[in-house]
């Protein structure tokens, strides 16, 4: 009664019982009648889901969830062999998003942003959507800092310079280079 119980399909271990749950062996389909629903519940504590993959060995391997419309794959998330967190579209077959290692993080399509913040923030960059308007935000380590620098000329590796800079007094810098009004008859109007 206060042993283990192993249940065995042909001669091999599928599922046994411990004094801290279930193992299973194998690959484990819940089917409901309608839907089939994986609920875990921590009654005092964190709850978690736990993926593992190459377990017993030493290689990078990925451990992913796929997302399924009928038979049809649709989407994948998960981390990569170089340790990279990845969401796959298999629609493109593309990764729309992957951050790397390091927090950084690439978008494979465009970024549309919508919505205000709920508070201001210390140390960040925002972009938001509020009013018809985008704003873009730079809010330094102490109130009345904070720089928005556009930057140019890199790729292939190489790095790249500042082009302009918008001081935290409201001060716009051109660093290097002509400002160049693209229509003739344009220029910069002080009537304001």
């Amino acid at each position: 009664a206060d042993a283990q119980v192993e249940l065995y399909y042909n001669d091999s271990e599928k599922l046994a019982t411990s004094n801290t749950g279930i193992d299973v062996t194998g690959d484990c389909t819940i089917t409901g009648a309608n839907s089939g629903t994986l609920t875990i519940i921590a009654p005092t504590d964190n709850a978690g889901l736990i993926l593992k993959g190459g377990f017993s060995d030493s290689g990078a391997e990925e451990a992913n969830i796929g997302f399924y419309q009928n038979t049809t794959a649709k989407w994948q998330l998960g981390n990569a062999s170089d340790n990279s967190f990845k969401l796959y579209n298999y629609a493109t077959s593309s990764y729309a998003m992957i951050v790397d290692a390091t927090g950084e993080a690439d978008f494979d399509n465009a970024i549309k942003v919508s919505g205000g913040i709920a508070a201001h923030q210390t140390n960040k960059g925002v972009i938001s959507f509020e009013s018809n308007t985008l704003l873009i935000r730079s809010y330094g380590a102490s109130a009345g800092n904070g720089l928005i620098q556009f930057n140019v000329a890199g790729g292939g590796g190489s790095a790249d310079v500042a082009a302009m800079t918008i001081e935290a007094n409201k001060d716009v810098t051109v660093e290097d280079g002509n400002l160049v009004i693209g229509t003739a008859g344009k220029g910069i109007d002080f009537s304001a």
